[in-house]
């Protein structure tokens, strides 16, 4: 079911998620992620050398052309948090079906035969993560939704998942503005959801990952207009890069918070990016910053 490249062969190619269609997304509520609240960044939570690495994993991903280059990076993501598998999925939203069509799937040492009954029993119909994910577009944390599942087809779903080792970990992903593509990200390990350091790790890179193998996996990309950037949207994309708030970059600049914040609304649009640390991820794959 695996070939060589990682690329995992799953025998439905499509996928219907509650909520998942193109005007879902544009009615999406927003739910507050626990990184972005938690009031640490990453210079506060890695020390200089693991800044440098993953400043440099941020460049292998941008770099990526190669489809069969995919799974050794997925194996440096486990390395720099302490992931047991990763598992990458890519979709197209189908608008003649009204679903997610998925495109591709790539996976770093994630059970096959765990994969097999998860997609040959249509589990992603009771999976309480997946849907959870569905309803908010924000990292989850699986054990709390698994220990908490009520029906008998979720306890059924729970009780499997525990004999694969899959209880512990994170689900995150990215959905661009339009709704016409997506990805997700599924990533098993006990460490992952205590610890602030992880969850903002894995938040970081997403936008990074989610580019790459939407590169790779031959779906259409919408066009960043890099170009169409002007001098002052480009220095405050290079601020945001560095992690700056709109306050920061608005005294560096001596300009109103306000500008700052007209500016990356502007930026988001010209990218079709659906949040900031989406925006640099494109702008690193553009070579803008």
């Amino acid at each position: 079911m695996a070939d060589r490249s990682g690329q995992w062969k799953i025998p439905s190619s499509r996928l219907r998620l509650s909520g998942m269609g193109r005007e879902g997304v544009a009615t999406r509520k927003r739910v507050a992620s626990p990184v972005l609240h938690s009031g640490r960044s990453l210079d506060a939570l890695l020390t200089k050398r693991e800044l440098g690495e993953l400043l440099e994993l941020d460049y292998a991903l941008a770099s990526l052309r190669d489809p069969l280059g995919f799974p050794a990076l997925l194996a440096r993501v486990a390395q720099v948090i302490p992931a047991t598998s990763i598992l990458a999925v890519a979709s197209q939203f189908d608008s003649g079906r009204q679903e997610a069509r998925l495109a591709t799937s790539v996976v770093h040492d994630y059970p096959e035969e765990w994969l097999r009954e998860y997609f040959c029993h249509g589990y992603g119909r009771i999976d309480p993560i997946l849907q959870r994910y569905a309803q908010s577009f924000q990292m989850v944390a699986w054990s709390p939704l698994l220990q908490s599942a009520q029906s008998r087809q979720s306890r059924a779903f729970v009780r499997e998942a525990r004999d694969f080792g899959m209880t512990f970990g994170l689900t995150s992903g990215l959905h661009d503005p339009t709704g016409s593509q997506a990805t997700l990200f599924s990533v098993s390990g006990r460490e992952l959801e205590g610890a602030v350091r992880h969850r903002a790790v894995l938040a970081h890179l997403v936008p990074h990952l989610s580019n790459a193998l939407i590169r790779v996996s031959g779906i259409p990309a919408n066009p960043a207009r890099v170009d169409a950037l002007s001098l002052r949207e480009l220095e405050v994309l290079r601020w945001m890069r560095e992690g700056k708030s709109n306050w920061e970059v608005s005294r560096i600049l001596s300009v109103s918070e306000a500008t700052v914040k007209f500016h990356v609304k502007n930026i988001l649009g010209k990218l079709h990016a659906s949040n900031r640390s989406h925006a640099v991820a494109l702008a690193m794959e553009h070579g803008a910053c």
